[in-house]
């Protein structure tokens, strides 16, 4: 994955998953929401055990999901490969129940699988690892799908030294493990605030307008007043977010 990878959570297994589930959630009335957002799906719903067995992946193997970007949500769930002819026979079996074709091509040291026509998938296998990749943007996803077929292990998130750093403390054979990195979802907050912040102040001018206005209208002194309290609404207004985002 590259090192620019926002969140990344994956469990042992789908088997472990599976039993984590059953022995954790089902007592409780849990309806699956670990495989729900680990396992890899070729549609809406995840692949079970042996949906993935008869595809070609290792249930046995770690899977898990990323977010590679915030903004648009670009994401990208893993699992090993076993087979690669059987994984081949899945995808295309997808693409003919969709009435399209299957898309082959080389990038890298990775293949990408593509479903002709179809925008909410593609998928890269790289080595021993399946990506399906998926944005609500067709060009962030394929950009996103080639930086995964092509990034290298010094600029991959492995390397990272904020990776590095928390690795060992997840090390210890549990069922699930995490990986937050906070700034660029800081950024992304940020940046909102900032877009917030903007769009008050031109309220604000803009009431102040009114209130100039207001007061070149003879006999309007209800109307004035009336506009310069719009205008403290929207002055306390950027006030208030300016705050927020310092903080």
């Amino acid at each position: 994955l590259p090192a620019s990878t926002v969140i990344v959570v994956a469990a042992a297994s789908t088997t472990a998953a599976t039993s984590l589930e059953q022995r954790a959630l089902a007592p409780a009335g849990g309806a699956g929401p670990i495989i729900a957002w680990l396992a890899p799906a070729l549609r809406d719903a995840p692949m079970t055990i042996a949906d993935m067995t008869a595809a070609g992946l290792d249930a046995t193997a770690p899977v898990g999901v990323a977010l590679l970007e915030v903004s648009p949500p670009t994401t990208a769930s893993f699992a090993r490969v076993v087979d690669a002819g059987k994984l081949e026979q899945a995808l295309t079996a997808e693409a003919t129940a969709r009435g399209t074709e299957l898309d082959r091509s080389d990038s890298g040291e990775a293949t990408v699988f593509g479903l002709r026509g179809e925008d909410d998938l593609i998928a890269v296998v790289r080595g021993q690892t399946l990506f399906l990749v998926r944005s609500e943007v067709r060009s962030r996803r394929d950009a996103a799908a080639i930086a995964v077929a092509n990034v290298a292990a010094a600029d991959s998130l492995a390397a990272s030294p904020a990776f590095a750093e928390v690795m060992p403390l997840v090390h210890g054979g549990g069922d699930l493990a995490g990986f937050v990195a906070l700034e660029p979802i800081a950024d992304r907050i940020v940046a909102a605030d900032d877009d917030a912040v903007a769009a008050a102040v031109d309220e604000a001018t803009a009431a102040l307008t009114r209130v100039e206005q207001a007061r070149a209208t003879p006999g309007a002194d209800a109307l004035v007043r009336a506009r310069r309290l719009e205008a403290s609404y929207f002055a306390g207004k950027v006030t208030t977010l300016r705050a927020t985002a310092v903080t």
